[in-house]
């Protein structure tokens, strides 16, 4: 009897111990301990269970968020958490805006995910420990608003580093900022509202298109350019220029200085066709009161030829030429030896217009009062009445001329004086102005 007892005693033992173990399993002591009950970093270091079986915690403090990123945790805030990055600075990740992947971090764009301590917005998919550092080495995607309200993005990331709300990139497959898109870039930079780039395969702005660019700068209506394959502005293709300047207003030209980095260039400006060599400079100003441009062409065998009667003055240098072939007046041209010196022509096709021909290397043709002076060393020509195209020389001086037209419209005859000491010489000839 006694012995059944016993035998009695221990089963009863042994199924109070199995229904312990089956409870505690079940987490019927109070204690959780299923992974799927487990929803905070927090809760994960407390389990006891290894931290890689977890995926999708949540984390309100500086510290989980660490602990994440150390042990590889995925995840996103419960609430906006603060952290410090390794330059001081304090970053927040905002709640429903970042998460966390084993190697990437993923933030939202709009509103940003994260924000600096200045303002300073960022979003985008880059690895995780990088965000720590501040700055990005490499980004698949990257989204960057600026504490002053700027906003860029860009994609192909290398090189991303913050300076308050200017920034530096190593180089970018496509960059996008506010006025700029940018492909292929290198040395990308924006700083004080300038943006410059050491090399881009294309830069694309509300203005203009740059094609195979080195050293592009701009500050708002105004760029400079190392070198470009192209740039098309305001309707003008310049091709294979250098060391070049360019101004606009509304995204019309007002000023411009080119230099080309090939021979046997040309480009058309407004109705002002340039030809010139490699090195050769055209420079032009408009002047708004009048809406004419000044030229001048820095060249040994360059031309100017305008179609328009928008040139107000031109500096033609040695061995060039300046052609006048438009339909409101009648053509003319200025071709400047190569033993002459820099000689500048205005030309007054408005009764507003004043220009002077006291100098020794200048000359005025005025379409309005019907009269012309020139002083230096110039050849006047005017179209061959044999041959299309080609300008025949009419005056080759070295000295000073001046012509008035007859009234008669179809009488071309024309008084040309010139001064020769104390005496004065009259000639006629059958040439138009």
């Amino acid at each position: 009897m006694v012995k059944k007892l016993y035998i009695f005693l221990l089963c009863i033992l042994t199924l109070i111990l199995t229904l312990n173990i089956v409870l505690g399993g079940m987490g019927g002591d109070g204690d959780t301990e299923d992974i799927d009950d487990i929803k905070t970093v927090k809760e994960a270091m407390e389990s006891g269970i290894p931290l890689e079986e977890f995926d999708d915690l949540n984390f309100n403090s500086e510290e989980e968020y660490f602990h994440m990123v150390e042990h590889g945790l995925t995840g996103s805030p419960s609430e906006d958490t603060e952290i410090t990055l390794a330059d001081g600075r304090t970053a927040i990740l905002k709640e429903g805006g970042v998460s966390i992947g084993s190697e990437k971090v993923n933030v939202r764009p709009d509103p940003p995910g994260i924000v600096l301590e200045d303002g300073t917005g960022i979003s985008g998919e880059f690895d995780i420990s990088d965000l720590v550092d501040g700055n990005i080495p490499a980004a698949n995607e990257l989204n960057f608003e600026s504490s002053e309200g700027d906003s860029s993005s860009g994609q192909g990331i290398e090189g991303f580093s913050m300076d308050g709300p200017d920034y530096t990139i190593d180089y970018a497959d496509y960059w996008e900022t506010d006025s700029h898109k940018i492909v292929e870039g290198h040395g990308i930079q924006k700083k004080g509202g300038n943006i410059y780039v050491d090399e881009g395969h294309a830069i694309d702005s509300d203005d203009e298109f740059v094609n195979y660019a080195d050293s592009y700068e701009s500050s708002g209506d105004e760029f400079n350019i190392g070198e470009a394959k192209a740039v098309l502005l305001d309707g003008t293709l310049f091709t294979d220029i250098k060391d070049s300047y360019f101004k606009t207003k509304d995204g019309a030209i007002t000023e411009a200085s080119v230099t080309s980095s090939t021979d046997d260039n040309s480009f058309t400006l407004d109705g002002i066709t340039v030809e010139m060599d490699e090195n050769d400079t055209f420079n032009a100003k408009l002047d708004e009161e009048t809406g004419k441009f000044d030229l001048s062409l820095d060249s040994e065998q360059g031309k100017i030829e305008a179609t328009y009667p928008n040139v107000g003055c031109v500096e033609i240098s040695p061995g060039s030429r300046f052609e006048y072939t438009g339909s409101d007046f009648d053509d003319f041209a200025l071709f400047v030896p190569s033993y002459g010196g820099v000689y500048e022509l205005c030309i007054r096709t408005l009764p507003e217009e004043n220009y002077t021909s006291d100098c020794s290397r200048c000359g005025v043709k005025d379409f309005v009062n019907k009269t012309a002076e020139f002083n230096g060393i110039y050849q006047y020509e005017k179209p061959s009445v044999f041959e299309d195209d080609i300008f025949r020389n009419m005056i080759d001086a070295s000295g000073n001329y001046s012509m008035e037209a007859d009234n008669h419209k179809f009488n071309n005859t024309y008084i040309f004086r010139r001064s020769h000491g104390d005496a004065a010489l009259e000639h006629k000839a059958p040439v138009r102005l």
